[in-house]
């Protein structure tokens, strides 16, 4: 270990908390923006938790950056008085909700395309397949694990230079019935070659029961136009979300859920490794970040945005407020998520130290 391996850490380390800090800022600032234009005062806009570093009041609004930026919030004033959170319609609530979920996924389309316009596309040739997760039901469970990196097939698809995450997935949907094998780097490097059949009836979504991450080869092919480099960046972010979505149906609990989206830890680690790579694979990891961050804040649970606009729409069914109900579906589901990411990052602890320190 020398200082210039801890020099590159320490860089990696503040470029990947900034990472965390700005999708958690861009999906605040969507509410913020959309409470100020429904004449909602917000009194505080936090980001972050524990320790305040910074403190600035402007607009009437406390500004706040506290020591640990996983996760925010914007407080906007309560009451039913002109200003006050019950003073907006159904619709402008809604809106509001929502507003954080629309900011992360559009600001990856605008990271994409920006990186696209200014550095040219990046290749969408696999390098590999980063096994994120693996599902109680998968058809490779107990032979690929998480962390495992999938490099190869029987049909060669990855050495054709042709192989991307739709083709890959493709080819595991035309050998059904039939079996199918897949080269994977496990163990720190050891390659292990994985049989198994795939069955004539497997659905076509979330065939393999793992969420996948997946590497890009070096290269990149210049944009023409801005049109071009908006048209790719909505093509990327559609594939992405592809992937997100078919990882999450492969989960069958919370748990693996959140095991796939990862911990506060792993974010960071996977943040660094980026870091280490290139500014534009960091700005790549962000947009993907920023759209898991988005499409999780979908699901109807509590303390998240879908949960929330589930209580909205409810009060507006109903005609009444449900403020005991909502608290203690509040503090249930706060309990249960904050449970999950607890141990989550205590056991991605671990695997950070060893990182940071180059520990094996």
């Amino acid at each position: 270990m020398n200082i210039f391996y801890l020099a590159n850490n320490a860089y990696a380390l503040l470029l990947a908390v900034f990472g965390v800090g700005l999708v958690i800022f861009i999906h605040e600032l969507g509410h913020f923006v959309f409470c100020k234009l429904f004449g909602i005062n917000v009194p505080t806009f936090s980001i972050g938790f524990g320790p305040v570093l910074f403190k600035k009041n402007l607009f009437k609004t406390d500004f706040i950056v506290s020591a640990f930026p996983f996760g925010g919030y914007v407080e906007p004033e309560d009451g039913n008085q002109p200003g006050g959170i019950g003073h907006a319609n159904l619709l402008q609530r809604i809106v509001m909700l929502s507003a954080g979920i629309m900011f992360n996924l559009l600001s990856a389309i605008i990271i994409y395309a920006s990186i696209a316009f200014f550095s040219g596309m990046p290749s969408e040739e696999l390098s590999s397949l980063e096994v994120r997760s693996v599902s109680e039901n998968a058809l490779v469970r107990d032979k690929i694990f998480a962390g495992d990196k999938i490099v190869g097939d029987h049909k060669g698809l990855f050495s054709s230079g042709k192989a991307t995450y739709e083709s890959f997935r493709n080819n595991l949907i035309q050998n059904k019935g039939k079996p199918f094998s897949l080269i994977v780097e496990q163990d720190g490097g050891k390659t292990n070659s994985i049989i198994f059949e795939i069955p004539a009836n497997a659905p076509d979504t979330g065939i393999l029961g793992v969420s996948l991450l997946p590497n890009h080869k070096d290269g990149v092919t210049n944009v023409k136009s801005a049109e071009e480099a908006l048209h790719y960046g909505w093509n990327k972010f559609l594939s992405i979300v592809n992937i997100i979505t078919t990882g999450i149906s492969n989960c069958c609990s919370l748990k693996k859920f959140s095991e796939s989206l990862g911990g506060p830890l792993k974010t960071i680690s996977e943040s660094m490794q980026m870091a280490r790579k290139s500014l534009i694979e960091f700005f790549l990891f962000v947009a993907y970040f920023s759209i898991n961050i988005g499409l999780l804040n979908v699901l109807p649970i509590g303390l998240l945005d879908g949960g929330k606009i589930l209580i909205a729409l409810l009060e507006g069914i109903l005609g009444r407020s449900i403020d005991r109900f909502a608290s203690i579906l509040y503090l249930v589901s706060g309990l249960i998520l904050g449970g999950v990411m607890i141990g989550l990052t205590l056991k991605e602890g671990k695997a950070l130290i060893m990182s940071l320190l180059k520990i094996t």
